[in-house]
């Protein structure tokens, strides 16, 4: 992953249940453990999170637009 400040991390996969096949939305919790303990620390540690709630909203229209498209076989607006 490659951050807006020049940083970069790599992410690999894990063992874990993948949310494909018959549930999408079978994954484990282990994905988002990461932004949660960054969200803590950034408050211990006053200091904006790493991912902010704007970014975090993007990420969920878009999985919201997503499920909309696969209920209607169609097309749909992502809101921004």
């Amino acid at each position: 992953m490659a951050y807006h400040d020049g940083r970069r991390e790599e992410i690999a996969a894990d063992a874990s249940a993948s949310g494909t096949g018959d549930d999408p939305m079978a994954f484990p919790h282990d994905y988002h453990l990461g932004v949660w303990r960054d969200f803590l620390d950034a408050i211990e540690q006053r200091r904006p999170p790493r991912i902010s709630g704007e970014e975090a909203l993007k990420v969920h229209r878009l999985i919201d637009a997503l499920l909309a498209a696969g209920d209607s076989d169609g097309k749909v607006a992502v809101v921004q």
